[in-house]
């Protein structure tokens, strides 16, 4: 279920990955798009879902995945990338995506899946985002996959892995949404490269937060002209220089 109002958003065919989500207009870095939802089934159900409808489920508690329609519009339409502007952020048992930075109109949305396979697997779940840091599979590592799950424990720890509704049945709306997510070090964050970087006048690279709060504000890489150097965005904890 989308969150922002039709005139933001649209979804329509890519090239290679079906259908996709694209602003509209220019959407704040912090903004909630929508929610996740969807029937929850079974891990024994999964496979005829994605034989039938193709990648879209979602886990949901450690033996459940959310499985939405996807002839209904809805977050779950949204691409992955290596370096999204969007990600998933759970929330009283939702998941709910929201602009990792700002995304400019007409920008597509994209989030990073976050697929843990086995290594013989990787590329079972192939990759075309052409990104700069693009790995080839939407696959993660092991080590980022679990990095991501605590963080999701430590900040939903009343609801997670708890169902709040049984097998078969739909997960329903939350009564009240948040507007905005604050930013977070464990998401990596990369500005546009299809717009002009933000020039900055620094003497010196600046800490990492300020680094992100730069990018989620204006949804640019950075052109620090005076050193020289231009950073497309913090991967792993680390600066990343185009």
């Amino acid at each position: 279920m989308f969150l922002l109002p039709e005139a933001h958003i649209e979804v329509r065919k890519t090239k290679r990955r079906g259908n996709g989500v694209f602003a509209k207009r220019g959407i704040e870095g912090g903004n909630v798009i929508g929610d996740y939802l969807g029937k929850i089934i079974s891990e024994d159900e999964e496979e005829e879902y994605e034989k039938k409808n193709g990648f879209y489920v979602f886990g949901y508690t450690s033996d459940s995945s959310i499985a939405p329609d996807p002839a209904v519009p809805g977050p779950h339409l949204i691409n992955h990338s290596c370096s999204p502007n969007c990600e998933s952020f759970q929330y009283r048992g939702h998941i709910l995506y929201f602009a990792l930075r700002k995304i400019f109109s007409g920008e597509e949305l994209t989030v990073n899946y976050y697929v843990l396979a086995d290594v013989g697997e990787i590329y079972d779940f192939p990759c075309y985002c052409k990104s700069s840091v693009c790995r080839g599979t939407m696959a993660c590592t092991e080590k980022k996959f679990e990095e991501y799950n605590a963080f999701i424990e430590r900040m939903d720890k009343k609801f997670n892995n708890k169902m709040e509704v049984g097998f078969g049945e739909y997960l329903p709306p939350l009564k009240r949404y948040p507007k905005t997510i604050k930013d977070y070090p464990v998401f990596d964050i990369f500005g546009s490269i299809k717009v002009r970087p933000l020039v900055c006048d620094d003497e010196n690279l600046p800490p990492k937060m300020e680094i992100r709060k730069r990018i989620r504000q204006s949804g640019r890489c950075l052109n620090f002209k005076k050193l020289k150097l231009k950073v497309f965005g913090i991967m792993n904890g680390l600066v990343v220089a185009l």
